[in-house]
């Protein structure tokens, strides 16, 4: 296959299934930190009219609460609830959201395997 027809999101979402695939091969940060990048192309692409480029992945989650709350949603309840869950384990090792403990928060192979699962199962749902 061509290199250039894979994205990045290709190559993280292949990291994510080999990780699960494997029992928790790799290494775990790295893992943890490509989670909401993950979520991030994926909801771009599945919303794209909701969430368009430029913006943040929370500004997202919370227009999508918003517009839940006034009978307008962008994607049902338990979506919503499970892109904030998701969002903010991957909000732990992001630098942006965690500028003083990014680097420092230990990542448990128990919960990652869970995190990770989750992720995939969330970008399989459109």
């Amino acid at each position: 296959m061509d290199a250039d027809l894979i994205t990045e999101y290709d190559r993280r979402h292949e990291k994510l299934r080999t990780y699960l695939q494997t029992g928790g091969a790799g290494n775990l940060r790295d893992i943890a930190v490509d989670i909401r990048p993950t979520l991030e192309y994926f909801c771009r692409v599945a919303y794209p009219a909701d969430y368009p480029p430029g913006d943040l992945l929370g500004n997202f989650r919370n227009r999508c609460q918003t517009r839940l709350n006034q009978g307008n949603p962008v994607m049902p309840l338990p979506d919503v609830q499970e892109l904030r869950d998701l969002t903010d384990y991957g909000n732990r090792f992001h630098h942006d959201s965690n500028p003083q403990g990014y680097l420092t928060v230990v990542v448990t192979d128990a919960e990652l395997q869970g995190f990770v699962q989750r992720t995939l199962a969330f970008c399989s749902r459109r």
